[in-house]
């Protein structure tokens, strides 16, 4: 097990660029916690691999704020990135396969990565053997929750310590990223053309359906049930498969084995967030149905963009409310202006900056009292 740290490049982002997104109150509020803690040394850790979604904006803002911030990811060999999939699948209540022997090589081999840091923040528990190097560490989960059942936190619990669980602290989106950003309906159109899709028909959309806690095979049935009511509809399944998960993969190929027999379902794998941006955009309905928890952030980024997201209940009951928001859009609309001023309201990454800066501030000060 080899693994290093590899620096990822941050944006250029001032608290101040999102002034039309946050309230005032707010952003006093952030600026008064970072105050305390600028000079603080601070590495965001992240997982290869992993979706990067807001993160990269994060130390961004606390750069603004005076904090010396940086983002790095764990990285190594296919034997680490195998252990990191385990263990988030393991806390999400799946199956794990880690020995003893493999946990220890683990620990040792991340645990004297990072030095010279004040805090840690591990944006998931592949991070966390080397976030336990700083003086302090955070661990954010990006899931809804860990499973209660699961077992994974007999391996990981010595390793947070002191650490600081900021539990109410939002999953979030940054509406300046890319994949965020307001297209132009015409704009979008030229993109989903280029994608092969007919913009002439009403389209639903799965994100991330390439996942192993996803269920592609459901939606597709759902919308075998919606067709024979909406013979126009499209399916649009896109994403891709996580490093080193096989099931994600093992999904890919049954669902692009079963799209090449349709011209009403495309799977579409490689997209730059430019295009998942227009796909949210245009879709009439976005469908998220996880198996268990899920990460949030794809449902709260079809929501920025307008765009009504149902969680997939039984086929018959997906088909039923597709086909009603389809023949609906006034519906479709306001259920769209709902969950965008809901993203605004409580997930926005100034949402997650304020809450990471009270648990680096806790973490520290646990990290003093214990000394």
């Amino acid at each position: 097990m080899r693994p290093y740290l590899q620096p990822l490049p941050l944006p250029r982002r001032t608290l101040d660029d999102y002034a039309e997104y946050t309230a005032e109150a707010q952003v006093e509020r952030i600026r008064a916690a970072a105050e305390p803690l600028r000079g603080l040394c601070v590495a965001h850790l992240t997982a290869a691999g992993s979706r990067l979604g807001p993160l990269p904006a994060l130390p961004a803002l606390e750069r603004d704020l005076g904090l010396e911030a940086e983002l790095l990811a764990l990285a190594g060999d296919r034997p680490l990135l195998g252990l990191v999939h385990q263990l988030e699948d393991g806390l999400r209540g799946g199956e794990t396969a880690i020995s003893e022997e493999a946990w220890s090589a683990y620990v040792e081999a991340t645990g004297t990565l990072l030095r010279g840091y004040d805090v840690a923040v591990s944006h998931g528990p592949g991070p966390l053997g080397a976030a336990a190097g700083a003086g302090a560490s955070v661990l954010r989960l990006p899931i809804d929750a860990p499973s209660p059942e699961a077992t994974m936190w007999e391996l990981v619990r010595p390793l947070i310590g002191t650490v600081s669980l900021p539990s109410d602290s939002p999953e979030a989106i940054d509406p300046l990223a890319p994949g965020c950003l307001e297209l132009a309906v015409r704009e979008a159109g030229t993109l989903l053309r280029s994608l092969g899709i007919d913009t002439n028909r009403p389209c639903c959309c799965q994100l991330r359906p390439f996942d192993g806690w996803q269920d592609p095979h459901g939606v597709l049935d759902a919308f075998a049930l919606a067709k024979e009511e909406l013979p126009p509809l499209q399916l649009v399944l896109a994403g891709d498969p996580d490093a080193g998960e096989a099931e994600g993969w093992r999904l890919l190929r049954e669902v692009t084995d079963y799209a090449r027999e349709s011209e009403d379902v495309l799977a579409l794998t490689g997209l730059g967030e430019l295009e998942l941006g227009a796909l949210r955009r245009l879709a009439r309905v976005a469908i998220d149905s996880p198996l268990g928890p899920s990460r949030p952030t794809s449902r709260l980024e079809a929501l920025w963009a307008g765009t009504p997201v149902i969680s997939a209940g039984t086929p018959e009951e997906t088909a039923a409310e597709l086909v009603e928001l389809v023949r609906d859009p006034g519906l479709a609309i306001e259920l769209g202006e709902a969950g965008r001023e809901l993203v605004r309201e409580r997930h926005l990454v100034t949402h997650l900056l304020e809450g990471d800066l009270s648990a680096i501030a806790a973490a520290r000060t646990a990290n003093f009292q214990a000394e």
